[in-house]
């Protein structure tokens, strides 16, 4: 009906009508940081809503050109309008980013240990190499989890609120990147570990050992590159510096992140030592004496890597900042 209204009365002079209208549709078209379909259905629902206003306004009378300014003048700026849509986009993508990155660790956790369960008993003593390679496995492994954690809990306490800011968008996945990246790593040392087992090892399944590869690897490159692509359009914001905390265990994590962040030493000793005790716990080694140097490198390996990645994961105040993992 709008459209038939404002087509009848569309040579009576003046400007053409509808310029107002596209060209706000263009600019808003331009500004939009969205899928092609939701941008296409945005402006749809955009030029229905200005159509509306515009016929509602000549029927009472007024000039239709001034009709047309009159409706886009009184939707609001292009630019406050995209800037909605995209932070609501934003933050839609932002949640997904966990959830991948669970389905990445999932996949690849399981994968390993239905590989590792299917090999037969090895007795022998590993090999140097192998016992380095399973170290940087289960070192990347750690900081996988550690940076998912810090990512997720974030997401988590401001699940009702991420449109509103854009910073906490861009920590979130930069985290996430980070667990999947070392997650990545971890995946290639164990590969390696397993070529150097099934060499070692002659009785090994080596179809198992080839199938978990690609899967683990595949698994962790797809969890990688899909959080990468995701539009956190992290400079738009709805309304800024207004976030809604999520109640009780949402919240837990970011509590307990922060306690950290104010005093790092205990926490740290105490996961430095939890995990030295672990790395010597699992390394393939047979004595106490060869285990204990690697579990001296797991507690160096925690405290470097608290110094060097914690502050891209909020875990103590940066020194500069830095874009390397946004």
């Amino acid at each position: 009906m709008a459209g038939l209204l404002i087509c009848s009365i569309s040579n009576f002079g003046g400007e053409p009508l509808m310029n107002a209208i596209e060209n706000y549709l263009d600019e808003l078209n331009s500004l939009l940081e969205t899928s092609e379909k939701h941008k296409k259905e945005i402006l749809g629902e955009v030029r229905d809503h200005l159509l509306d206003s515009t016929a509602e306004k000549i029927s009472l009378g007024i000039s239709s050109s001034q009709a047309e300014h009159e409706a886009v003048n009184a939707f609001g700026s292009a630019n406050l309008i995209a800037g909605g849509f995209n932070a609501c986009e934003g933050a839609k993508a932002t949640k997904q980013a966990p959830i991948i990155t669970l389905l990445s660790g999932i996949l690849v956790l399981a994968t390993f240990l239905i590989v590792a369960w299917s090999q037969p008993r090895n007795t022998s003593s590993a090999s140097i190499f192998q016992q380095i390679t399973f170290f940087l496995g289960v070192i990347s492994v750690q900081v996988a989890l550690a940076a998912g954690i810090c990512g997720t809990s974030r997401a988590l306490s401001l699940w009702k609120s991420l449109e509103n800011s854009g910073k906490d968008r861009a920590f979130i996945k930069r985290a996430l990147k980070i667990s999947l990246l070392a997650l990545q790593i971890g995946v290639a040392a164990i590969s390696v570990n397993f070529i150097l087992d099934s060499v070692h090892n002659k009785s090994s399944n080596r179809t198992a050992l080839v199938l978990g590869m690609v899967v683990m690897i595949a698994g962790s490159i797809a969890g990688l590159a899909s959080v990468t692509k995701l539009r956190i359009n992290s400079s738009n914001v709805i309304q800024e510096d207004y976030s809604i905390h999520s109640p009780g265990i949402l919240s837990l994590g970011e509590r307990v992140i922060s306690v950290i962040k104010r005093h790092p030493i205990v926490p740290l000793l105490f996961v430095a030592i939890l995990s030295g005790l672990s790395g010597m716990n699992k390394a393939e080694t047979s004595t106490l004496q060869q285990a204990l140097p690697w579990g001296a490198a797991e507690v160096m390996a925690t405290v470097l890597g608290y110094l060097l990645i914690g502050p891209y994961l909020g875990l103590r105040e940066p020194r500069s900042e830095s874009s390397a993992f946004n």
